[in-house]
């Protein structure tokens, strides 16, 4: 059976709420911080939070508090996106997220129900990244969803998003769900939302969800072993895989393959959408970059820890080592895949 948080009772926080009054007017904290930290600490829906909330304000963490409660993180058309911290409105932690999930799946469901969404299943597809706590907010978006009834298509391990969007559309799910902050931070996570096209969310859905999400109060879920064990959630990778390489493949050129190539996935989990592609494509001559192979949330060897392509100086080791093994392409994707960058050798007057 699905559960619902939170319990219905909190404990009596008045001498914290006291505090939190003092802080207001002492200007440690903004009017809009100290709304809604009361809400988080006499509303029932938060009880699980409140503890945690009222040691911060114990242990006058008042930046800390400020930070993650001066405003409400917004789901806009792609979804939700900021920097974790176990509480607040304005981060990334249980709460935020499940509000995303429950919003989604609640209005997914409707317009699913009122015929709007075709030859779609009542599913959810959910992939997610090499982050922290990546894997941890998708087996959370599972139990919502399978709360409130879909079937769910998980994939087990790290995968791109291009990947998940595959997913969504050979499962013929009704929405899906990215667990990535992209580009972003090693301190961040997001939620991507998908409609049944496998493309993000368009008006008027957009705007629908975005409605449905800020209206969540209550937040149903299903242990994931539970439904993982009973068949509700599905492992679906392998068959995804070659949906996905195919796909891919499909795009493909015939021509020469004798291209010597150096990839970097930045820590990310490009390797898993990348080499397989190359290879059957006939690229014999392609090395994983090692300093940026290993998935890490951290990015540890990534010029500022921030693993994006666009930045140059992603570059500059990859372009190094090119440079001695005489590779001719240099190629790069951010964190989830869902961009490239690259850099060949400029030839003028016959020099390099």
């Amino acid at each position: 059976m699905p559960s619902s948080t939170p319990p219905a009772s909190l404990p009596d926080f008045a001498p914290i709420l006291a505090a939190v009054e003092a802080a207001v007017k002492a200007e440690k904290l903004t009017p809009a911080a100290g709304q809604n930290i009361r809400i988080w600490l006499t509303e029932p829906r938060y009880a699980p939070y409140a503890d945690e909330v009222a040691a911060h304000v114990t242990g006058g963490k008042w930046k800390e508090l400020d930070d993650v409660f001066w405003t409400v993180i917004p789901f806009g058309t792609g979804g939700r996106r900021g920097k974790m911290y176990p509480i607040g409105t304005n981060a990334i932690n249980d709460r935020t997220m499940g509000e995303s999930a429950q919003g989604l799946a609640d209005y997914v469901k409707e317009a699913h129900a009122g015929g709007h969404l075709g030859s779609a299943k009542l599913a959810c597809a959910i992939a997610y990244d090499t982050r922290h706590r990546s894997r941890h907010f998708a087996e959370l978006c599972a139990e919502i969803f399978v709360a409130a009834g879909y079937h769910v298509y998980f994939l087990d391990g790290v995968r791109s998003t291009p990947e998940l969007s595959v997913a969504v559309r050979q499962t013929h799910s009704a929405c899906g769900l990215m667990i990535t902050a992209s580009h972003n931070p090693p301190s961040d996570n997001a939620v991507k939302a998908y409609w049944s096209t496998g493309g993000q969310l368009l008006p008027p859905h957009d705007t629908g969800v975005i409605e449905r999400v800020m209206q969540v109060t209550t937040i149903q879920r299903t242990p994931f072993a539970e439904a993982l064990a009973d068949g509700r959630i599905e492992y679906c990778q392998e068959a995804i895989d070659r949906a996905y390489q195919a796909a891919v493949e499909s795009q493909s050129r015939p021509g020469p393959r004798d291209l010597k190539i150096l990839f970097t996935p930045l820590h990310g989990v490009g390797a898993s959408a990348v080499l397989p592609v190359l290879a059957a494509e006939g690229f014999r001559d392609v090395e994983l970059y090692g300093p940026n192979a290993a998935p890490d949330g951290d990015f540890p060897n990534v010029p500022g820890h921030v693993a994006n392509p666009e930045n140059p100086p992603v570059f500059d080791g990859p372009i190094a080592h090119a440079q001695k093994t005489g590779a001719e392409l240099v190629l790069a994707t951010d964190p989830d895949a869902d961009r490239l960058g690259a850099a060949a050798p400029l030839v003028l007057g016959g020099s390099q």
